[in-house]
């Protein structure tokens, strides 16, 4: 016949510790990452979207279009067999453009390519992206 041990209840008091704590972590990263996706964020040393952080370095390309959304063109961070460079379009608020702008043109490579709006978000110049050869 079978014989059924009951789980002492140390063990069990584990089991359900470690299970809460999983759940936990498992929660708040997926929260991170939602929230990264549609809240980036603009830092001195690189900015954050779902991938993680992407160094300023890694920034390739930046434009405007005529609705205010930003388009960012990058490198990821670990580099990844599927793509080389990722394109991200970020929707940014009408009141917010001005200060992305000059966040942009304070904290990005002089290298990177880069559409610039003027206060209503309309591209007023272009700088192109040179490249040697």
């Amino acid at each position: 016949m079978l014989r059924y041990d009951a789980i002492p209840e140390g063990e069990l008091s584990d089991l359900i510790t470690r299970g809460i704590t999983s759940a936990f972590w498992i929660l708040f990263s997926w929260v991170n990452t939602l929230r990264a996706k549609h809240q980036p964020a603009l830092h001195e040393k690189g900015f954050f979207v779902s991938e993680g952080f992407v160094p300023w370095k890694n920034l390739r390309w930046t434009q405007w279009n005529d609705a205010g959304h930003l388009e960012l063109i990058y490198s990821p961070t670990l580099p990844t067999p599927f793509a080389k460079e990722i394109r991200r379009v970020w929707k940014i608020r009408l009141e917010e453009i001005e200060e992305v702008q000059q966040l942009l043109e304070h904290l990005a490579p002089t290298s990177v390519g880069q559409v610039l709006v003027d206060e209503k978000g309309k591209p007023k110049n272009q700088k192109t992206n040179k490249r040697k050869k």
